[in-house]
């Protein structure tokens, strides 16, 4: 994935965002004004897209996207504002000084995930590569044994059968004593329930991985590459 830069002086801002793109896939850079930005692309010249907020010490985010720009030209580096500012004067004038995209504040997680892919040019396709699988799971951390089936697996998400419903939205935590072997340690897969739609006797849910290590989302990534399927006998 893609190695980003994410800039605001508000830490819990960078952080929210940062762990939205870590999630993705992507290796995050943090900074907290606009010259401490600036220095950073200088040191890391493979950074691709920098998520810059306006209102920053010592060089706003404007300012600064504008002396990016005389540096990396948009084939280089993609600029994308995320700012809470929403007069049409400021935006146009980010979006004339260096600017390739604005997101307002607050962060919607999926909004700021499509204008990301959109802007390194990555397809769905690419990013949610995903294999059949047939292994067996359950929720823990409830008063009851809960057992699903994984049927498909990718780094970012999975989709489950249950006899039983997910309430969307919701957060679950799944454990596959299979990939448990295949992980070489215990990993519990936090995720949210997407979508849970009935099927015949079945609910069949898609469960997007929540604050996954980068450790055990390295090792899924290398399953789907390797395996053709994913079963309890692989």
């Amino acid at each position: 994935m893609a190695e980003i830069i994410v800039a605001d002086d508000v830490p819990m801002m960078c952080q929210l965002a940062a762990a939205i793109l870590k999630n993705a896939g992507h290796t995050v850079y943090e900074v907290h004004s606009g010259q401490a930005l600036i220095k950073k692309i200088q040191e890391i010249p493979e950074i691709e897209l920098a998520l810059v907020d306006i209102g920053m010490p010592d060089l706003n985010g404007i300012q600064a996207a504008k002396q990016l720009r005389s540096e990396r030209d948009v084939d280089q580096l993609k600029i994308c504002f995320v700012s809470g500012n929403r007069d049409k004067k400021t935006v146009v004038e980010a979006l004339q000084n260096g600017g390739n995209d604005y997101i307002m504040k607050p962060i919607d997680p999926e909004i700021l995930l499509s204008k990301v892919r959109k802007l390194l040019g990555i397809t769905d396709q690419a990013q949610f590569a995903s294999i059949p699988a047939a292994l067996q799971a359950e929720i823990v951390g409830i008063p009851f044994k809960a057992t699903l089936k994984i049927f498909e697996i990718s780094e970012v998400s999975a989709m489950v059968e249950s006899p039983f419903e997910l309430t969307e939205s919701s957060m679950i935590d799944l454990e596959s004593t299979k990939l448990n072997q295949l992980f070489e340690e215990q990993a519990v897969l936090k995720c949210k329930v997407t979508r849970c739609e009935k099927k015949k006797d079945l609910f069949v849910s898609s469960c997007e991985f929540v604050g996954m290590v980068d450790g055990v989302r390295d090792k899924i990534r290398a399953l789907v590459i390797k395996a053709q399927k994913l079963t309890e006998d692989s």
